[in-house]
């Protein structure tokens, strides 16, 4: 059976603010709960993508009011390596969504905010399991088990 693509835009967090909410659950269930940190915590790092600085920012992909995924570029996503700047961070994309193209396009957006801000070079952290996704998206992997996280790069020109 195919199953056809929803279509879908991705928006600046700005300028769609009404999906922090939905952005900073997804974020805290995945990445933030189980090491203790509330959604408050998450939220208010997220409220910072809404200032008028470029970094950090935040992407949604959305169908409409359809949350669909999100990353965000930030300037620095690992504590063991400060002298990597800026990171795309936080990639999620609904589990209805995934292998519809949905993360490699926030990716892209991401890159593109970057490459817009006179941002060179861009780094991102994952996990073993998810390491061959980037591997095919051109990601260069340049760490390997640092923090039990694999480190990649990509010039955002």
């Amino acid at each position: 059976m195919n199953r056809t693509a929803t279509p879908f835009q991705i928006s600046d967090l700005r300028t769609e603010p009404g999906f922090l909410a939905i952005v900073g659950e997804r974020l805290w269930q995945a990445w933030w709960k189980e090491d203790g940190h509330t959604l408050e915590d998450v939220l208010t790092l997220l409220e910072d993508s809404l200032r008028s600085k470029p970094i950090p920012t935040t992407l949604v992909a959305h169908a409409g009011e359809r949350f669909m995924g999100t990353v965000s570029l930030i300037v620095s996503d690992m504590d063991e390596r400060v002298q990597y700047s800026p990171w795309l961070a936080a990639l999620w994309v609904e589990a209805e969504s995934r292998n519809d193209g949905v993360g490699a396009a926030l990716l892209t957006a991401g890159m593109q905010k970057a490459k817009a801000e006179g941002v060179e070079r861009v780094y991102l952290c994952a996990v073993e399991e998810k390491s061959a996704y980037y591997g095919r998206l051109g990601w260069e992997q340049i760490e390997t088990d640092v923090g039990g996280m694999n480190i990649f790069t990509k010039a955002s020109g």
